[in-house]
């Protein structure tokens, strides 16, 4: 006959069962369960013994690792000793009741004339965007002209400065007028006495 204690514990065998584990995974899955929460309790032989209360957890962790809530075993069973639940026990909860359908319809109202305060903003960044592009575009415009002006100008300059050496060319300075006298004046000697 069984005491008190053992009448609310479980053989490893049966968790084993009910949770679809080998043996040999229970075992390594018990000493990760020590490590995070206590040392399971033993029968006379030396067996683990699993409390309602630790085959609850190792159930709640097992659920998250198959539902990839958690990495591994460990992972799961710090969060269940954390307080988080799996999605059993979240579904199990009592949901809240929905919000009066006056709350709603303000919250849609609010949210409403922020997105339209924000499609205004827009509007006008789009508008302020568009006249800086048709502004660029009148530069550029503008710019092309003022090129093939300046293009213009510069081979008017070219052609004046060909005119100017052309002229200077045929205009006698006075010193090359001194010097042609000069030229002549020693071609004849004696022209001065």
């Amino acid at each position: 006959m069984l005491t008190q204690p053992e009448a609310t514990t479980r053989s490893a065998a049966d968790v084993a069962k009910q949770l679809g584990l080998g043996l040999s995974e229970l075992q390594r899955i018990a000493n990760i369960y020590e490590w995070v929460y206590q040392d399971l309790p033993r029968d006379r032989s030396g067996e683990r013994l699993w409390p309602r209360e630790a085959v609850e957890r190792l159930a709640a962790a097992h659920r998250l690792v198959r539902a990839k809530r958690a990495m591994s075993i460990k992972e799961a069973l710090l969060a269940t000793k954390r307080g988080v639940q799996d999605r059993q026990a979240q579904a199990r909860t009592v949901p809240a009741s929905p919000p009066p359908p006056q709350a709603t319809i303000r919250s849609v109202e609010v949210m409403l004339k922020s997105v339209l305060a924000e499609l205004q903003a827009l509007k006008q960044e789009m508008a302020e965007l568009r006249a800086q592009t048709a502004a660029l575009q009148r530069n550029l415009a503008g710019s092309a002209e003022r090129e093939v002006d300046l293009q213009e100008i510069v081979e008017r300059v070219k052609k004046l400065d060909e005119e100017l050496e052309r002229r200077n060319a045929e205009v006698k300075t006075p010193d090359q007028t001194f010097e042609k006298r000069r030229q002549k004046s020693v071609k004849r000697p004696g022209w001065f006495r």
